[in-house]
Parts: structure tokens; sequence; C-alpha cells
């Protein structure tokens, strides 16, 4: 029998599964980026408050999330983009695994602002462009 948090988290995630169906490439990947910034903020909060578990949770999370987004581009039609962000999502990776040893929010905000200005960019396609975007497969 399901309690109402885990019926909603099942509603969550089955909501989620039929938005990704139904959503193109450049939607799934703002997706995807949104996902990760929430659960860094997440992460970093629970830093803050010594929350260890949820910490450990979130950042599991965005290390799963960034590690999709680095296993979805496509680096034969990416371009020069492609091949930048290829170098910079384990580099990503790396530093949380890193921020999660230490405890250090410092490092949870550097991958986050990095997300965030590709966050930024990542919006800014033009509309008549985004269904042409050759970086994620």
């Amino acid at each position: 029998m399901f309690n109402s948090q885990q019926a909603l988290k099942q509603y969550s995630a089955v909501d989620q599964t039929v938005q990704a169906k139904h959503t193109t490439p450049h939607q799934l990947t703002a997706m995807l980026l949104s996902g990760v910034l929430r659960s860094l903020e997440t992460a970093e909060t629970a830093m803050k408050q010594k929350k260890f578990q949820l910490k450990g949770e979130q950042l599991n999370q965005a290390i799963n999330i960034i590690e999709e987004l680095d296993d979805s581009l496509d680096l034969e039609n990416g371009g020069e983009l492609a091949q930048n962000l290829k170098s910079l999502y384990p580099y990503m990776v790396q530093v949380l695994y890193k921020s999660s040893f230490n405890n250090d929010v410092s490092l949870v905000r550097e991958v986050s602002d990095l997300l965030q200005e590709i966050n930024s960019a990542w919006e800014s396609i033009p509309l008549q462009y985004r269904n042409n975007t050759f970086i994620m497969k």
C-alpha cells in the first residue's frame, strides 16, 4: 500500500517519463539541465545543514544526469561545442566527487555555475533552430 509521499513520487516519475517520450531533444536537454541544477541546489543546502545522506543522494543524482548529458552528445555532428562539452562533463563529475568527499560547498557552486552558463546558452537558442541542434543525439 502506498502512503501519500510514495504515491507522489510514483506520479512524478511516471509524469516525467511521459514528458520525456513526447519532447524534442532540445526540450529533453533543457529538462536534464533543470534537474541537475535542482539537485545541486538541494545538495548545497544539505551540505550546509549537515544532512549527509541527502547530500549524497542529490550529488549522485546530479552525477547521473551529467553522465547522461555526456553520453547523449553527438560528437559526429556537434562540432567544437560537443567536443568541449565532452571534456567539461567528466571534469564536473570529478569536481562533484571531490566536493562530496570534502563536503565543500564551493565545488558544488563551481559546477552549478558552469551548468548555469550551459543552460543559459541552451535556452537562448532561437525557436526556429531548436529542432536543428546537432549537439545531442
